[in-house]
C-alpha cells in the first residue's frame, strides 16, 4: 500500500470513504454490544435477500425466554447486525415460536411492481448482443 507520492504507508494509516470522498465510521460487531431490537412488519421480513440463518436456543430460565414468548404471538423483530467488526451492516430479522427462535440475515430487496399492460424490456441496454461470428474458438 502506498500513498500518491510512492511511500510506503502503514495499514492503521488508511481511512475507509465512501464514493464523495467522506469518512466512514466502522462498525463494531454485534456480538461486542448489546442490540436495540426494533419492531418490524411482515412485508420488511419477506421482501429479505437472506444470507444466513441462525437457530438461536436459550438456556433455561434466561431472559430469552420473554424474548420467545413475543415471538410465538406472531411479532417480528430487526436490528442492524455485522459478524464482525467492519464498514457496513446487514439486516437482521428475529422470529420464532415457543421454542425456538431463528435469527435471519440478510439485505433488503429492491422490489419494483408492474401493471398488467406496462410494456417490459427484458434486454439490457448495457449490454451488446454478441452473436456466433464474434466467438473465436481457435484461442482454445
Amino acid at each position: 500500500m502506498v500513498n500518491k507520492a510512492g511511500d510506503s504507508i502503514e495499514r492503521d494509516e488508511l481511512l475507509t470513504v465512501d464514493l464523495d470522498g467522506n469518512e466512514i465510521e466502522p462498525v463494531e460487531s454485534s456480538f461486542r454490544h448489546v442490540n436495540k431490537l426494533e419492531a418490524a412488519t411482515i412485508d420488511d421480513y419477506l421482501s429479505l435477500i437472506v444470507k444466513s440463518v441462525y437457530w438461536l436456543q436459550p438456556d433455561e430460565g434466561s431472559e430469552m425466554t420473554l424474548l420467545l414468548d413475543h415471538l410465538s404471538d406472531g411479532r417480528i423483530y430487526s436490528f442492524p447486525f455485522a459478524y464482525r467488526d467492519g464498514i457496513e451492516t446487514d439486516e437482521a430479522f428475529l422470529v420464532g415460536t415457543k421454542s425456538d427462535a431463528f435469527l435471519v440475515v440478510g439485505d433488503q430487496a429492491t422490489l419494483r411492481y408492474m401493471t398488467f399492460d406496462q410494456p417490459v424490456n427484458l434486454d439490457s441496454p448495457d449490454e451488446d448482443e454478441v452473436s456466433a461470428d464474434d466467438l473465436d474458438f481457435d484461442l482454445l
